[in-house]
């Protein structure tokens, strides 16, 4: 019987995490199934405890679990324990444990993308991906501010984060967000504002008015590949990242801890292109 594998998180219709993964056991030759597993926040425990019980060999997390899940583990890898947010489930000498390979894929997509570093960068959200892209930025050397809805929340992050960092929180309600947030470099969204399948598909975290030639915006969200934000930078003359790169590296990072071989990641960007441009048709 073939080891089952998933991702869970709630919705699920965005992903093409079944995609890529899926074909990297396949092009190793892995006896291994993957597919996405919704789970409302009310059957988290549930699912974990399916965990616990063999039915899963491990599991990709996305929103909102990420912050939630480790207190369901024998242990957090040293990243994700900086964190506060999992993304990865997994075995290990018996115990089930949990990683956050965002942070690395995070710190990957803007070193390929040769993005300068010790810049003023402003990130957009206050959730699990939020802690992934605070702890990357601020490895980069980056001065770093964070902007959320809700402050409570922004300050909750920056407690399981960073709490002895001195790191600004800005309301992103404000209606001054459009002149403070052109003072920035490079500018992260890691909401799930602009997400297909989302509360807000159509929308964007920022107005316009925040952007400007010259900036970096990286949108974590990957579907659509060019989100409403993402437009709106091209629109205004900003060098723009979308977010399939970071899903694809932090899929492969998952996939070398369940299996111990290395990911074919040219692999996995192709099937995840291919699984998002079907998926337009």
């Amino acid at each position: 019987m073939p080891d089952r594998y998933g991702a869970i998180g709630y919705p699920l219709g965005h992903t093409v995490s079944p995609a890529f993964q899926q074909a990297a056991f396949d092009e190793l030759g892995i006896d291994a199934t993957y597919m996405a597993i919704e789970t409302p926040a009310g059957d988290l425990p549930r699912r974990m405890s399916e965990v616990r019980n063999g039915r899963w060999a491990g599991l990709n997390v996305t929103i909102p679990h990420k912050a939630a899940v480790p207190r369901f583990l024998d242990g957090t890898a040293e990243t994700a324990a900086a964190a506060g947010a999992v993304n990865t489930i997994y075995w290990k000498n018996g115990r089930l444990l949990g990683e956050n390979t965002d942070v690395p894929a995070i710190g990957a997509v803007l070193e390929n993308a040769e993005v300068e570093k010790e810049v003023r960068a402003l990130v957009v959200g206050a959730g699990g991906a939020a802690r992934a892209a605070l702890l990357s930025l601020t490895a980069r050397g980056d001065d770093v501010v964070i902007a959320n809805r809700t402050i409570s929340n922004a300050e909750a992050t920056l407690d399981a984060v960073s709490p002895d960092r001195e790191i600004e929180i800005f309301d992103l309600n404000s209606p001054s967000i459009g002149e403070v947030a052109t003072e920035f470099d490079l500018i992260v969204n890691t909401t799930s504002v602009g997400m297909s399948g989302g509360p807000a598909p159509d929308e964007s975290p920022l107005p316009i008015s925040a952007l400007r030639p010259g900036q970096v915006v990286f949108d974590v969200v990957y579907r659509p590949a060019v989100t409403p934000l993402l437009a709106q930078a091209a629109e205004a003359g900003c060098r723009t990242i979308g977010g399939l790169e970071m899903l694809v590296i932090q899929g492969g990072l998952s996939f070398e801890l369940w299996t111990g071989k290395p990911a074919p990641l040219d692999t996995m960007m192709r099937a995840a292109r291919t699984a998002l441009a079907s998926d337009s048709d």
